[in-house]
């Protein structure tokens, strides 16, 4: 069959679209957000706070990356439930997790994943010690400033 036997085809003339309203988003896209550079080399406690950050990423914990604050090279993230995640620094996946006690004390327990991280939460929320230290009794014993053994007595200076 050849190329002259063939009918064509008749193509439509083409209509200019109709012009509507763009559209709108909630954000500009024409300007997009600035870039956050940091000039010159990352000091010590950035580099804390990054490797901290990749290490609970690696570990899978459940912690935002500016969540991390960090002096020296030791980096700290308090958690919802004003657990302290400590980052000794260095490239490993160890923490250590201080929780509060309801006894106003607070426990410290080694965390490589969410399951050790779980399980010092559960610890210390089941701590039944009485822990007589006065920097570690409750708030209210401490405000009187009685132990379990004492009596209130008068202030020796007035």
């Amino acid at each position: 069959m050849s190329t002259k036997t063939r009918a064509r085809r008749r193509t439509k003339p083409t209509t200019p679209a109709p012009k509507t309203a763009p559209r709108l988003t909630l954000v500009d896209l024409r300007h997009p957000l600035p870039v956050r550079r940091i000039v010159g080399p990352p000091n010590a406690a950035q580099l804390a706070e990054a490797r901290a950050a990749l290490a609970s990423a690696m570990a899978r914990l459940p912690i935002p990356v500016l969540a991390w604050h960090a002096t020296g090279t030791t980096a700290y993230a308090r958690l919802a439930d004003q657990t302290l995640l400590v980052h000794e620094g260095g490239h490993h996946t160890q923490f250590t997790a201080w929780t509060p006690c309801p006894n106003g004390a607070h426990h410290a327990a080694t965390v490589t994943d969410t399951a050790t991280l779980h399980a010092a939460r559960l610890a210390a929320s089941d701590c039944t010690t009485a822990h007589s230290t006065p920097a570690v009794r409750t708030l209210a014993d401490a405000l009187a400033g009685r132990t379990a053994d004492d009596e209130p007595q008068e202030h020796p200076h007035g």
